[in-house]
Formats: C-alpha cells, sequence, structure tokens
C-alpha cells in the first residue's frame, strides 16, 4: 500500500504528458540542472526558515536500515554479524548484502521516470 502511495505521487508530479509524446521540458534552471527544486534552498531561503522555528525541537530524519525496510521487488538487505579471531583477540563485523535502492531512496525522484525519460530530459 505505501509504494502505491509514492509511485501515486511520482506520477501526479512527473510532467507524464510530455515524456509519453516523446517531448520533455527542459528545467526551470537550465538543461543541465540536476539539482530540480533543491535550487531553492539558498542562504535566504534557510535564514526566512530559521525565522519559524519557535520550540528548537529536534527530529531525527534518519531510518533503520534493516532487513524489515521498505523496498520494492526485487530489492532485499541482509545484515550479517561474524565474529571474527585476531591475533589473540576477537573482533566483531559486519557483512551487508543488499541494493542501495531501498528505505530512503525509494522516495527520491531521481529514481523515478517515464518511458526511459528521467527530471530533465
Amino acid at each position: 500500500m505505501r509504494y502505491g502511495l509514492v509511485v501515486c505521487l511520482v506520477l501526479l508530479l512527473m510532467p507524464g504528458a510530455a515524456a509519453a509524446a516523446g517531448e520533455c521540458a527542459a528545467s526551470e534552471w537550465g538543461a543541465e540542472d540536476e539539482a530540480g527544486a533543491a535550487n531553492r534552498v539558498t542562504a535566504v531561503s534557510v535564514l526566512e526558515a530559521v525565522q519559524l522555528v519557535k520550540t528548537g525541537k529536534v527530529y531525527s530524519l534518519g531510518i533503520t536500515v534493516d532487513s524489515n525496510t521498505p523496498a520494492p521487488a526485487p530489492r532485499t538487505l541482509s545484515l550479517t554479524i561474524v565474529q571474527q579471531p585476531f591475533s589473540g583477540l576477537t573482533y566483531h563485523d559486519d557483512l551487508i548484502n543488499g541494493w542501495l535502492g531501498i528505505g530512503s531512496q525509494i522516495d527520491g525522484l531521481a529514481h523515478f521516470g517515464e518511458d526511459g525519460m528521467y527530471y530533465n530530459c
């Protein structure tokens, strides 16, 4: 259900009609732009945003990445913690096997395209 919502939002935000017709409207920031709306984050906009802070409360934006992290098929992730002997000592190490395009990246519009067309043609 969560993926359906993400896909719907992506399709609503994309210039789908232009891409379907084989045309692409270039970014308002030029044909070489890769940042998109992030171009609106400037020193002035950051200072304006700071003025909105009232409580100073901090929110974590991190997510736990593990075998339960949202990942459209066939993406998976596994983490194995191994204990290794080393010169009379023992240490733990982590073995990660997985796809990078899971978790926080599933909502990145740069990861979505239509008919092979991605942001800014």
